[in-house]
């Protein structure tokens, strides 16, 4: 693979945000999950919202969580850049491929609707497994918890 060269001057800003243009959006989405999903599921798990409660949750886990959310968003956008060929393959044969009609819309929605279901499952899995380390009291014994009763 050739090494990859910058340009100068106002060509180096155009080369940069075109590398990071993919990875910024990606890290902002996950920055901001970070930040909401964890007060929208302590709310949705106590039945109110105590915000000295998230505040405590959330201490010295946000860039955790950041990272965490961060693998989940760009493992979706390269599964979607894996089907997306699929997808144009599936459809190309059934419609118009010059302008966009609702079969065409209807194919592709059938097409990646698996995979939508798969995130969804994955982001709420994720979210209830991060809830639950957070909540859980800190295990200071070094015992698993179904060795403790022996």
């Amino acid at each position: 693979m050739p090494p990859i060269r910058c340009s100068k001057g106002r060509d180096a800003v155009f080369d940069v945000w075109t590398r990071w243009s993919v990875a910024l959006p990606i890290l902002a989405v996950s920055a901001v999950a970070a930040w909401t999903y964890p007060i929208a599921a302590q709310a949705l798990r106590t039945g109110a919202l105590d915000r000295a409660r998230v505040q405590s949750l959330m201490r010295g886990n946000r860039l955790r969580l950041t990272a965490i959310f961060f693998m989940l968003n760009l493992a979706s956008y390269l599964s979607y850049a894996l089907i997306r060929p699929a997808t144009e393959w599936l459809a190309q044969p059934l419609v118009d491929p010059l302008s966009w009609t609702p079969g065409e819309a209807i194919i592709r929605h059938v097409i990646q609707f698996p995979f939508d279901m798969f995130w969804v499952v994955a982001w709420a899995v994720t979210m209830a497994m991060v809830m639950d380390a957070l909540g859980a009291p800190a295990d200071r014994s070094g015992l698993f918890p179904e060795n403790r009763s022996r």
